[in-house]
């Protein structure tokens, strides 16, 4: 979807709302061999350089040693195999490799396959009951076909790993977060971290996307009006934006016609109980593999929910200043009544007082005339 809008200088320019990152390539898979031997290099990128899994290629990663393949592994994130020879610059530079690779870098989702022209050297049962790897090959025995299917097994397997790790890194940030968003006491700080908490979410990582999601907003509905609360990333500055204004349209006609139209998948709909709240808008969320989407729909039902929470609460609020208001006006009006009430009292006991007093004096006058006529 795109919008024109003008420049200071009158100059139409296309600006994109979905479409910041076209379609982003998934990344491959990175593959490190380690060998001293320039052939098993060649051979190995002759037999894997058309693999493709799970949608994805491979990029090979090589070393010719033991202490080169080291530097790799510290500065390059998310190897998925690592084919690993035994015997290199000493007997032993595979296996040091191997618990450097386990031990001081803490690397448990790598798979780690040692290949060996020299099984008398680093005898296979001594190997994997010593060391933590996931397979064992003789060079001999590891043709183009076989290393086919090593890597695919191996690959397939740190998917899947990657997978249950990113569903527990991803359940950690969810129970972290939700509580911070129903301790919101007003708006700002609560759209804030929602919309911050779900960005981070996104991009936990897992090795199914080069790119970073930042840009997004959080909307809100009110008496049937559309505004947007919080942005990130070149939305931070919404009220100059001018790609913010088709975007409301979208929610707008959704929010009218809920039941004919659907919505694209950026925008996400806060809903609770079936009524609508707001929404979240993420650019390029299509991109997110179904996994991540997955949470992000769990994190803004948990939003939904803390949002409502926190309107019920602010209601609340109100309703006890207002309730507070009127007691106190209450006891002010109970207060002048008390006031007029004495003074009403004090004027009635002047009175009755005034009253009394030449009262007293006609019957004092009244008595002594009755007793002279009487005598």
């Amino acid at each position: 979807m795109k919008l024109k809008r003008k420049t200071k200088n009158d100059l139409n320019i296309e600006s994109k709302i979905v479409r910041q990152n076209a379609n982003p390539k998934l990344p491959a898979w990175k593959v490190l061999i380690v060998d001293d031997e320039p052939d098993v290099h060649a051979m190995s990128y002759f037999a894997l350089k058309n693999f493709e899994f799970d949608g994805k290629t491979i990029q090979i990663l090589k070393a010719m040693s033991g202490q080169e393949a080291r530097n790799i592994l510290t500065n390059e994130f998310g190897i998925a195999v690592a084919l690993i020879d035994v015997v290199m610059e000493t007997d032993d530079a595979g296996l040091k490799l191997v618990d450097f690779i386990r031990n001081d870098l803490k690397y448990s989702m790598i798979r780690l396959i040692i290949r060996t022209g020299q099984p008398g050297m680093a005898p296979e049962k001594e190997v994997i009951e010593r060391y933590d790897i996931d397979d064992y090959k003789n060079k001999s025995e590891l043709k183009s076909q076989q290393l086919y299917t090593t890597m695919r097994v191996a690959l397939k397997s740190y998917r899947d790993l990657s997978k249950l790790d990113y569903n527990q890194k991803a359940l950690r940030k969810i129970l972290e977060a939700t509580p911070a968003l129903y301790q919101a006491q007003s708006f700002a700080p609560f759209f804030n971290e929602g919309l911050t908490q779900i960005i981070k979410l996104c991009n936990i990582s897992l090795d199914d996307l080069n790119f970073s999601l930042q840009n997004g907003l959080m909307l809100a509905i009110n008496n049937e009006q559309i505004t947007v609360q919080f942005g990130t990333g070149r939305f931070t500055n919404w009220t100059e934006n001018a790609e913010i204004e088709p975007i409301i349209q979208m929610c707008s006609a959704y929010l009218v016609e809920k039941s004919k139209k659907s919505l694209p998948l950026d925008l996400i709909p806060l809903e609770v109980h079936h009524k609508l709240i707001g929404f979240i808008y993420l650019e390029n969320v299509q991109y997110l593999s179904q996994i991540r989407q997955n949470f992000l729909y769990i994190m803004a039902n948990q939003c939904a929910s803390a949002f409502e929470n926190l309107q019920l609460y602010l209601g609340l609020k109100e309703a006890n200043q207002q309730t507070l208001q009127m007691l106190t006006v209450a006891e002010m009006a109970r207060k002048n009544a008390e006031a007029a009430n004495r003074v009403k009292s004090t004027f009635l006991a002047n009175i009755s007082h005034e009253f009394r007093t030449p009262l007293n004096c006609i019957l004092g006058y009244t008595q002594l005339f009755g007793i002279i006529y009487s005598s």
